[in-house]
């Protein structure tokens, strides 16, 4: 008797392994994804400009990090005595408009140095939907508490969404050899069913043209999560976020999709001297815990042979 629909992910072309660097933009589901190659012994780096959701602000995120855009006071915003980027989340803040710039700068140049080509960009698309700042005409990020009086909304089309991603992936390919991965996030988004459905099918449409005109590759997070684990218990407490043991079968698919089956094993090490080292000890000068710390040393020393560093 089956009791689930098991959703069979086909062997990717590509073939990755630890030679690649893993840049991720997008939702928070790229948060989830970034943290179990981090932990898996990938170099990895997370949404420089912290999370975001729409493909207008990813899109120009990686035009930002590609050179074609810069930040500028136009797009400085204060809330408080803290001052904000329209165009990034509000991790990237500071207290004057100057520090805020210069965060963003940072960001963006740490991101751009963490290009090669090798690298791998994983973009994850949250929501269809874009918040603008009026009094700017600009989009936002994040709504960063500003007062919904000063903010209109609106869909992005299908068409809108393929150009905004393919624009600036072509751009960013100027400047380094990287491949892509799009994925649609699993999280249902808080701006009504009936908002959310339309705009997760906008992403899956537009993703299938740009998976298309782009040559990426396309990895069905959303479809693991809906199909395979229709159930509550695979979701957070605010039942919108799948849990970790969602991420887990997510992140086992995503591993068996791009990995042969040696890196999955050295993945698989990394993993088990990450629990090593965060093991917090109740006797810390106790013969158990130096043979512990022994065995975490032998293991680091067979990664960084198998690294070949």
């Amino acid at each position: 008797m089956k009791l689930i629909t098991e959703v069979n992910v086909e062997k990717s072309a590509l073939n990755l392994s630890h030679k690649n660097r893993f840049l991720l933009l997008g939702s928070c589901f790229s948060q989830n994804i970034g943290e179990k190659l981090a932990c898996g012994g990938f170099e990895t780096l997370i949404n420089p400009f912290g999370t975001m959701f729409n493909p207008h602000s990813i899109a120009e995120s990686l035009l930002y990090i590609s050179g074609l855009r810069d930040f500028c006071e136009e797009d400085v915003i204060q809330n408080g005595d803290i001052f904000k980027l329209i165009s990034c989340h509000g991790d990237v803040f500071g207290y004057s408009k100057k520090e805020v710039l210069d965060n963003a700068a940072l960001r963006r140049d740490n991101a751009r140095k963490f290009l090669d080509n090798n690298t791998i960009i994983v973009i994850t698309l949250g929501t269809a939907w874009l918040y603008t700042y009026t009094p700017l005409g600009k989009v936002m990020a994040n709504c960063h508490k500003i007062d919904s009086k000063l903010i209109s909304r609106r869909m992005m089309s299908v068409s809108e969404i393929v150009k905004a991603l393919s624009d600036a992936v072509k751009q960013l390919k100027t400047i380094c050899k990287c491949e892509i991965i799009f994925t649609v996030s699993p999280v249902r988004h808080k701006e009504g069913y009936r908002d959310n459905l339309l705009s997760k099918s906008a992403l899956h449409l537009a993703v299938n043209e740009a998976v298309k005109s782009l040559s990426a590759d396309y990895f069905p997070a959303y479809e693991i999560v809906f199909d395979q684990l229709r159930d509550y218990r695979f979701y957070s407490e605010d039942l919108l976020h799948p849990n970790n043991l969602a991420i887990a079968v997510i992140w086992e698919k995503f591993a068996a999709t791009y990995f042969d089956r040696s890196t999955q094993d050295l993945c698989r090490k990394c993993e088990k001297l990450y629990a090593m080292l965060n093991h917090r000890p109740l006797y810390a000068d106790s013969l158990e815990y130096k043979q512990h710390q022994e065995r975490a040393n032998q293991l680091r020393q067979e990664i960084d042979a198998a690294l070949g560093r």
